[in-house]
Order: C-alpha cells, then sequence, then structure tokens
C-alpha cells in the first residue's frame, strides 16, 4: 500500500506504531521510547518515494542499523514495501558542536563553521542564505584590509555576529532539553510546538527569527504547554542547558 497516504508528504511522525500493527514482537523492541525517532516521507513520482528514519537529536547518536530496521517495522506496520531501493542514504549530522576558534586565521564555511542548526540539524537554506552576504564581506576585506590576521578576524565576526551567537545558544539550550525527552515527552513538545501560529515554528525550524523573537516563541511555548510538559520546561532551566541560556541572556545586542 502507499505508505504514506492520505498525507502525501510526512514531516515529522514521532509516533511509535501500535504493536497490534508490528509484524513481529522483535518489532516492536526495536522503537526504544527513550531514544526516539520519526518519519520523513515523501512522494516523488508515481511508485517512487523518499523514506527516512531519523533521530532528531541523541547523546550518543542512534546506530544507523537501528533507525533501519525501524524503518523497516515501520513501513511494514503501514502494510508498505518497496519492491526496488533505488538509494541509499547513511547520514550522521553533528549537532551542537562548539563554534570555531574565531580568533583563527583559516575561514571556514557551512559545516566546517558550526553552520548546522543546533536544534534541527538544518544546514543547507542557512548556507546558502548567508552566503551572498559572507562573499561581500570577503571582497570588502581584501579590498580594505591589508593584513591577513585582521582580515581572518573582522571575516570571523562578519560570519558570527553577537546576534547569530546569541541565536545559536538559544537553539542551543532547547536542543540539551530535546535530550533529556523520552519518545512520550518528545511528542508532547512538537504537538505543543506545532500547535504554535505557523510564522513562530517555521521561524525557529529557519534559523532566521531575531533573537528576541526566538525568546519569544520559547515563552509563548512555554505559556501555553500542558501543565506536565511545562514543568519539564523550567526545570531545564537548572539542567545543564542552563550554560547556553545563560551565554545567550549575557551576550550584548539584544533585538
Amino acid at each position: 500500500e502507499d505508505p504514506i497516504a492520505p498525507e502525501g508528504m510526512v514531516l515529522m511522525d514521532l509516533s511509535i506504531p501500535a504493536p497490534s500493527t508490528l509484524a513481529t514482537p522483535e518489532d516492536a523492541a526495536l522503537f526504544d521510547p527513550q531514544a526516539p525517532s520519526f518519519l520523513y516521507a515523501m512522494r516523488l513520482g508515481p511508485g517512487r518515494y523518499f523514506l527516512e528514519e531519523t533521530a532528531l537529536v541523541a547523546r550518543p547518536p542512534v546506530p544507523i542499523g537501528a533507525l533501519r530496521d525501524r524503518l523497516h517495522a515501520r513501513m511494514a506496520a503501514r502494510r508498505a514495501r518497496w519492491e526496488v531501493v533505488a538509494e541509499e542514504e547513511r547520514c550522521v549530522i553533528p549537532m551542537g558542536l562548539p563554534l570555531p576558534l574565531l580568533d583563527q586565521r583559516v575561514l571556514g564555511f557551512g559545516g566546517a563553521a558550526s553552520m548546522v542548526h543546533p536544534a534541527t540539524g538544518y544546514q543547507l537554506a542557512r548556507v546558502l542564505r548567508w552566503a551572498p552576504g559572507f562573499a561581500d564581506a570577503i571582497q570588502r576585506a581584501i579590498e580594505e584590509e591589508p593584513d591577513a590576521d585582521r582580515r581572518s578576524a573582522r571575516l570571523w565576526q562578519a560570519l558570527w555576529t553577537p546576534e547569530r551567537v546569541r541565536r545559536r545558544q538559544l537553539f542551543c539550550y532547547g536542543m540539551e532539553v530535546l535530550l533529556t525527552f523520552d519518545a512520550a515527552r518528545t511528542q508532547r513538545f512538537f504537538e505543543a510546538f506545532f500547535d504554535q501560529p505557523p510564522a513562530s515554528w517555521q521561524g525557529y525550524l529557519s534559523g532566521e527569527l531575531s533573537s528576541g523573537a526566538l525568546a519569544g516563541v520559547m515563552l509563548r511555548l512555554f505559556g501555553t504547554a500542558p501543565m506536565g510538559l511545562r514543568v519539564e520546561l523550567a526545570r531545564s532551566v537548572f539542567g545543564p542547558s542552563r550554560e547556553h541560556l545563560f551565554r545567550a541572556l549575557t551576550t550584548r545586542g539584544w533585538r
């Protein structure tokens, strides 16, 4: 059967298939509630689909083999199977890595400059958005700054402005909160998250909201979340994530 009917596209299916729909008891054991994962899926043409089982963020990472087995079990629960695998992708996205040393002479961009969204793993769209401005900054620095060390320092500051660093700390805070959630809490969190106005959650996922607007989204989610989830979020302020929150609040230039 069609693996994603009637939706046509699935962004983040965090559900765990009901045991009655799974082929074997062993399949039910694959879905570890302490290490949640979800389905991305889209139709690419008649009878052709992109299917991906992925963990949003995990420490330690969920093994690739476990994700593959979950995808097979999830498709079996949907009464779908494939005849041909046209391409298989194995992907590990480094999330929450520290910022590069901003006083070094060698410049980085993309993954080499920690431009991965710490709470979602998205990177490509951010790289494409930042590239033109960074290229302009490189051109101006070459024309205006003869000293190579000062030129590099100027460009690192253009890439990682205080505003971007502040936003990144807020995202790292969110990442650390998600790392404390099991599958049930993760589902409740995203139910509350996607219940926010579309501009709010879309802006969060894109990573391009201002730091003030981003903080507003997080506070609004806290205020509208169910009480049990709200307690969990309140506890996070005193957990390992508090360091990121403190750094975000103490970085200059809120806007």
